[in-house]
């Protein structure tokens, strides 16, 4: 949404709800003891609405608010996002209590939240779109770019890490092994909590940290001195990055490209060969719409690979999972913004494959498979029915372009760069 209303040129504004779980109704009898000061002999007060800490809050108020969404004229779109909401006039976003409204003219945004405030809702307007679930969201009118930042959440990822120096990449080039022999570490800081801070750092606004924290989360439990002296480096790379983030600048064509990528048994010369983690391959994969990247992953990959291609080829399968609903997704919204018969003539997915035997074995008919592929074909070729009546194609992409690259493996700091 924020890539189309720069794209567009639709008006945004933000909205959150004051004291949001207090405006809901609440379905079952709840007893609660008199306030000290207000307390009668031998009663206690039944609730009429919902209180924060009630573990049935949220959904109250979601429906709550669903209901009063589609009261006004909003429907919501469950079969692709149930926080999705589409009105004839207005897109509406919820995230909790946290509101995004679309519109090609504020004046409809103006209505919908007059309506909002008609049905007993206390709101409080914000401008338009600047910041959001942490993420500070700055617009250059100029360019048309778009940058996300999380300079607060780095900052308090360095205070607790306490890291002095800077570092010129995230991850060394050397895969993070288990190191069971490894002492235990000091717990001078909760590795636990740090990992979670990043992951969401990471998911939001920084992809290109996405590897190398995807390798420190998976010692959450057990980690050893290396694992704290990978989650510092993290730490010293984002000291001097504080100010960095992701830039969104779209192109005019409403398109995406999903960029795959996968190493083989990457662990294999560092951990113990006796350790099944030992054979596992990394997948990693963008999704861009109009050349700006909304999806990005980097995780070990379940199914064993006996080679290059086939680690290649489950990275395709498992990228294309996150493709097909984000495509229905684009359709719904794209529809919804009043692009029509051009968009549907006109929108594309391309995957780019740096691998040539997965390319060609993804474009074969059904059926069809080379000699040496059957024993994954029959697993991973689901996604082939999906590729036409999509307009999806995967293309061959060398290798010093692929964008995924950065996803799968360290990198030296000039390929970093």
């Amino acid at each position: 949404m924020l890539i189309l209303s720069q794209v567009l040129g639709l008006s945004t504004k933000q909205v959150d709800y004051t004291t949001a779980f207090l405006h809901a109704p609440i379905e079952e009898e709840v007893y609660v003891a008199m306030p000290r000061g207000f307390s009668e002999p031998n009663k206690v007060l039944k609730l009429k609405r919902c209180l924060y800490g009630l573990k049935q809050s949220p959904r109250n108020f979601f429906q709550f608010l669903q209901s009063n969404l589609e009261d006004i004229g909003f429907e919501p779109q469950t079969e692709v996002d149930p926080c999705l909401f589409i009105s004839k006039n207005c897109i509406c976003l919820v995230y909790v209590d946290d509101t995004l409204f679309f519109s090609p003219e504020q004046k409809y945004i103006n209505e919908a939240i007059a309506k909002l405030r008609e049905k007993g809702m206390e709101l409080e307007e914000e401008a338009s779109v600047a910041g959001f679930l942490g993420v500070h969201i700055e617009r250059n009118e100029e360019t048309g770019a778009i940058t996300l930042t999380q300079k607060g959440l780095i900052k308090r990822i360095v205070d607790a890490l306490g890291v002095q120096k800077t570092s010129p990449t995230p991850a060394h080039v050397d895969p993070l092994a288990i190191d069971a022999e490894g002492d235990l570490p000091d717990g001078l800081y909760n590795y636990a909590s740090v990992v979670g801070m990043l992951l969401y750092l990471s998911g939001h606004s920084r992809p290109d940290i996405c590897f190398a924290v995807s390798q420190v989360a998976q010692f959450i439990h057990g980690n050893r001195p290396s694992h704290k002296v990978a989650i510092e480096r993290i730490g010293q790379y984002l000291k001097g990055t504080m100010d960095k983030g992701l830039i969104l600048n779209p192109r005019e064509d409403f398109d995406i490209d999903c960029y795959v990528d996968a190493d083989f048994a990457g662990l294999w010369n560092v951990e113990e060969h006796t350790n099944p983690e030992s054979v596992r391959s990394r997948a990693g994969y963008a999704i861009c719409i109009c050349g700006c990247p909304i999806i990005w992953k980097s995780q070990l990959m379940r199914p064993i690979a006996a080679s290059t291609m086939e680690a290649e080829y489950n990275a395709l399968a498992l990228s294309m999972r996150d493709v097909l609903p984000l495509q229905e997704l684009f359709k719904t919204i794209g529809h919804a913004v009043g692009i029509g018969k051009e968009f549907c003539t006109q929108f594309s997915t391309t995957i780019h494959e740096d691998n040539q035997g997965a390319q060609k074995l993804a474009c074969m008919e059904p059926g069809h498979h080379t000699p040496r592929s059957k024993s994954f074909w029959v697993r991973s070729h689901w996604f082939w029915q999906y590729l036409k009546p999509t307009r999806t194609k995967v293309v061959y992409i060398k290798t010093n372009l692929q964008k995924a690259d950065i996803l799968t493996k360290g990198l030296t700091k000039d390929k970093f760069l």
